[in-house]
């Protein structure tokens, strides 16, 4: 009777092989095992098939030929089992070693399996299998069983609930196989089991283009969030410049008019204040744009996490073997095994902090305590370091927190040693783009709070690959032009609300820069009132361009009158400000809801 579920089954997982390995995809971890589980399952379910032909059709049972055959598919049930753990210990984001050692066992077992002897007895007119070959097989099963139940108890919190949906039906069907295996063994449903799995992994496994396009757009978003906070800040200061540069215009315009020495020495002291305050802002700016990042050059690699933490606790343990302070290092979450940053410079900060923490403690504690927060390819470091020394007072803890950037000379010729000044590491944490806390309590002693991001390290992906999603993500997007920060952030929000992926630009310049740049949005919205440029001149130059984005302009409502001009100008359509809520839904209605 089994048989019959095997033929159907290897015909569906035929299909299934046809649909996966012949669709447009992108290669990760996930989708190789399950592609080696697809190819596995439906060799081990013509070997179900093979053998069970040879027994119908009078061959010898106890010959070494259907002995060999045999074997093979209990081969075949060890290795699915095996590559079905390596698939859970994948998920669960486990080390590359542990899963090359999981594949050596594999073989192992499979090579003794073959080894080992297997006898034949007749039941109901089928045959069952006995001897240490089918035990060993039990023992395996049974084991990655446990394993895999282990796994999903200890990772149930971090991991998807349908990413270990696999495990629980292979868990109940297993079970139910177990069952009527006791009552009818010639039942022989194991294989089918296999690929019922195989079918519920189908639809479980991550969608490697989906994924990808997700985290595409989240680092766009982070991308254009980093940017747009840099240009608000610019752009911030470029208008504060203008009343102190027509300030000086202005007072050079009387100085050349007045002829009163004093007042003329007034208009010049003027003056000279204005150039100040215009020296001042530009220091501003320009701290702004380098960050002193041409004095600290910051080299981003790819590094271990684990070796990381643990050179950092074994170094602190050398400094502190002949003290009495009693010392903690844990690392509260697992980290992915990689991530990608500047570990040379954090190492740095962390000993600093580390070396001047036991210089001020003399007895008591230190506890080091590790944290994380992972936000789709970035993880945000939480290094929290607790002293029982409560020596710093408000005014040092004020001192070295002052947001100073500046990296002097003598701090650049310091950069080489493992262990610089306080404020040095602090500068470095922030030229990282981190953050430094520090409370200090009389009797309860010190806390130090890090923050640092890094990137975690995903696989290598075809940069033709990319390029096709970014032109998909990008296709799917719409670029709003404002130069007004609160109303475009205002309208931003809206479409976000509506889960619209969005690229925002300040000025007419950046729109331009994007179209040569041959992105493709699914329409561009201007304001109509920009004081750089009018919505009409940026039009022009876009038509000039013959894109086929549709162009839509925002206007106020003392414009709302002569909107058909804007039409017939070339606008595609009109957005009413003074209505902004309900013209947002009709716009997205009539772009997005149309296409679905």
């Amino acid at each position: 009777m089994g048989v019959y579920f095997s033929i159907s089954s290897l015909i569906t997982l035929i299909i299934f092989a046809i649909r996966y390995f012949f669709k447009e995809k992108v290669e990760n971890k996930e989708t190789k095992i399950y592609g080696k589980l697809l190819i596995v399952t439906m060799v081990g379910l013509f070997l179900e098939i093979f053998t069970c032909v040879l027994f119908k059709i009078g061959f010898d049972i106890n010959s070494v030929f259907y002995k060999l055959f045999s074997k093979l598919t209990f081969v075949y049930y060890i290795s699915w089992g095996i590559l079905f753990f390596n698939y859970i210990v994948n998920i669960c984001c486990y080390s590359d070693k542990k899963q090359k050692i999981i594949n050596l066992v594999m073989l192992a077992i499979c090579v003794i399996d073959l080894l080992l002897p297997v006898e034949f007895i007749n039941v109901e007119n089928s045959i069952l299998p006995q001897g240490t070959a089918l035990i060993l097989v039990y023992i395996v099963s049974l084991a990655v069983s446990v394993l895999d139940v282990i796994l999903c108890i200890k990772y149930h919190k971090k991991i998807a609930v349908n990413k270990f949906m696999p495990v629980y039906a292979l868990l109940f069907l297993g079970a139910l196989n177990f069952a009527l295996g006791i009552l009818y063994p010639q039942a022989f449903l194991l294989g089918y089991v296999y690929s019922i799995i195989i079918i519920i992994m189908f639809f479980t496994i991550e969608n490697p283009d989906l994924k990808i396009l997700n985290e595409l757009v989240k680092n766009r978003e982070l991308t254009e969030k980093s940017l747009e906070d840099r240009s608000t800040t610019l752009l911030t200061l470029s208008q504060r410049i203008r009343l102190p540069l027509k300030s000086v215009k202005d007072s050079l315009s009387l100085y050349e008019k007045e002829d009163d020495k004093e007042v003329k020495k007034q208009i010049l002291n003027d003056t000279i204040q204005n150039v100040n305050e215009l020296n001042f802002i530009v220091n501003d700016i320009l701290n702004i744009s380098n960050m002193d990042l041409s004095k600290i050059k910051l080299v981003d690699n790819e590094y271990n996490s684990e070796v990381f933490f643990k050179d950092i606790e074994k170094k602190t343990r050398n400094i502190l073997k002949d003290s009495d302070i009693d010392f903690s290092f844990k690392v509260k979450k697992d980290l992915p095994p990689r991530l990608y940053g500047d570990c040379v410079k954090i190492k740095q900060i962390l000993m600093t902090f580390i070396n001047d923490i036991v210089n001020k403690t003399k007895e008591g504690f230190i506890d080091i305590e590790i944290d994380c927060i992972k936000r789709y390819d970035v993880l945000r470091l939480l290094i929290e370091i607790k002293s029982s020394d409560d020596s710093l007072t408000l005014e040092e803890i004020n001192d070295l927190l002052k947001y100073d950037l500046d990296v002097t000379e003598e701090d650049f010729k310091k950069l080489d040693s493992l262990d610089v000044e306080l404020n040095l590491a602090i500068k470095i944490t922030r030229l990282l783009g981190g953050s430094i806390n520090i409370k200090s309590e009389k009797g309860k002693g010190s806390i130090y709070s890090i923050v640092i991001d890094q990137k975690i390290k995903v696989e290598n992906i075809e940069n033709k690959d990319i390029n096709k999603i970014e032109n998909n993500i990008l296709n799917d997007s719409i670029l709003i032009v404002d130069d007004k920060i609160d109303e475009l952030k205002n309208i931003t929000d809206l479409f976000t609300k509506n889960k619209v992926s969005v690229v925002k630009c300040l000025s007419s310049n950046e729109l331009l820069s994007r179209i040569n740049n041959k992105e493709k949005y699914k329409f561009i919205l201007i304001e109509d009132e920009m004081e750089e440029e009018k919505a009409y001149m940026v039009l022009k130059k876009l038509q000039s361009k013959q894109i086929k984005i549709p162009i839509i302009v925002m206007l106020n409502k003392d414009k709302e009158i002569i909107y058909k001009n804007y039409l017939e100008e070339g606008f595609t359509d009109i957005l009413k400000k003074d209505k902004l809520n309900s013209e947002i839904k009709r716009i997205y209605n009539k772009y997005f809801e149309s296409d679905k």
